[in-house]
Parts: structure tokens; C-alpha cells; sequence
């Protein structure tokens, strides 16, 4: 990689950061409440002000990294997943 003064560079590793638009409005409007940064803010196993609302992504505060963004899903689908099985079955 070049310099801007002609000088080649030498890096260990690279991170690509494209950014990323937070769109947390939705959520704010049933309940969620949002930091300065418009993230999401959360309570524990992602779990957000919102009734039955989880959040993963780059709608919370965290690491901007894919794998964050998957642990955090893992996170909120077992979250999701024990909540579930503390509600009586639907019959129909």
C-alpha cells in the first residue's frame, strides 16, 4: 500500500469500516430506549425497554465487527428462546 507521499506501508492486518447507519426510530417508537448515539440501549441478554423486543447489530453499543453482531444474535435467539418456554403453549 501507498502513502500519500509515495511511501509504500506495511500493515499486520486491515479492518474494513464502511460504517453503518443506526435506524433505531421503529424501535423508539414502541418502547426502546435510545442512547445519544441512537443505539439501543439494553437490559441485560439484549433484551431492550420494549416488551419482547431483543437487539443485536449495529443498532446497540458495541464493536462494530461481524462477529460481534453474531454473538450478540446468539445472545438474543437463546434469550428469546428461554423467554418463550416460560409462556404456556398455544393450542389451537
Amino acid at each position: 500500500m501507498l502513502e500519500a507521499d509515495g511511501r509504500s506501508a506495511c500493515f499486520d492486518c486491515l479492518f474494513p469500516a464502511p460504517g453503518s447507519a443506526i435506524c433505531s426510530v421503529l424501535a423508539a417508537e414502541v418502547g426502546a430506549a435510545v442512547t445519544a448515539a441512537a443505539c439501543l440501549r439494553l437490559h441485560g441478554d439484549q433484551r431492550t425497554d420494549a416488551p419482547e423486543l431483543y437487539a443485536a447489530g449495529d443498532v446497540i453499543l458495541g464493536l462494530d465487527r461481524i462477529s460481534h453482531a453474531m454473538g450478540a444474535g446468539g445472545v438474543a435467539v437463546t434469550t428469546i428462546g428461554i423467554d418463550l418456554a416460560q409462556q404456556p403453549p398455544l393450542r389451537r
